[in-house]
């Protein structure tokens, strides 16, 4: 139906680390980041490119701190919260139309842009080497997506069994939630 079908995607991302040496025992990761990424898809014609076609933005920032602390050698323990920002923006539009039996189908123009909405996380994590090769990990973690009023706990636990020094066998259960794109 259209002669012309242009899509420009895009994406950036950035992204800073501060790793803190609290004692012996202890350290601090903090990160912050922005990414965004979108793309503009247009129909049209010769004369009019863009009779059709969406524009979709999404953008996120995100600050996120870790402190990690070794109680003994084969116990450490890690402490986690992070909070994000999220932006997006959709809009659609098509031409006017007319079907077979001549109806016509007035020019429609579709726009989703919500409220910015957060994601926030807090999560603990414990090490445990019970001897030498094997690793017990358990972990929990509460997340909370401010847009859909969602609050979810997730338990992880993982086993990992050391072979040789770069062979490892890892087996892991958890409850993993994933929020809407």
């Amino acid at each position: 139906k259209y002669e012309y079908l242009a899509r420009d995607d895009f994406g950036s991302a950035f992204g800073l680390n501060w790793r803190s040496l609290l004692s012996s025992k202890a350290f601090l990761m903090t990160t912050i980041s922005a990414t965004g990424n979108g793309w503009t898809t247009k129909q049209g014609t010769a004369a009019n490119r863009a009779l059709r076609g969406e524009d979709i933005l999404e953008e996120e920032y995100m600050i996120k701190s870790e402190l990690t602390y070794q109680f003994s050698p084969s116990l450490n323990v890690k402490f986690g919260v992070m909070g994000k920002a999220i932006d997006s923006k959709n809009i659609t539009w098509t031409p006017e139309d007319t079907t077979r039996i001549g109806t016509i189908v007035p020019a429609t123009t579709i726009s989703f842009t919500p409220n910015t909405t957060s994601k926030t996380a807090l999560y603990l994590q414990s090490a445990y080497t019970v001897f030498k090769p094997l690793t017990i990990s358990a972990g929990l973690r509460y997340d909370r997506f401010a847009m859909t009023d969602e609050t979810v706990i997730s338990p992880r636990l993982a086993l990992s069994y050391k072979f040789i020094e770069s062979t490892l066998l890892n087996l892991a259960w958890g409850k993993f939630e994933q929020t809407p794109a």
